[in-house]
């Protein structure tokens, strides 16, 4: 559709195909700076499961992580792996 535009996430295998989409589910609307919800409309697509070559993958955009109805979400889907995309995910370990 012309001007609805998602936060959108392309998954794609080892072999280079095209497994699917995940779309940001939370909008942020909150200070300083987070106006999304002027550019983006929030995901429609659910949780989605990709069964990669490797792991059976779930993606998180960002602001999803501070919801838990995601990630149970995945868990029941059979997510061994979750990827989550974001300008300030930190580092679960840090060498400094």
């Amino acid at each position: 559709m012309p001007g609805v535009y998602y936060n959108t996430a392309a998954v794609i295998d080892a072999d280079g195909s095209y497994l699917g989409t995940y779309r940001k589910t939370h909008i942020p609307h909150c200070a300083p700076g987070f106006w999304e919800k002027f550019y983006f409309r929030p995901g429609n697509l659910g949780y989605p499961v990709f069964r990669t070559r490797y792991a059976n993958v779930g993606v998180y955009i960002c602001y999803d992580r501070h919801f838990p109805e995601g990630a149970r979400a995945l868990d029941l889907g059979g997510e061994e792996i979750v990827e989550v995309y974001g300008r300030e995910i930190i580092p679960a370990f840090r060498t400094t």
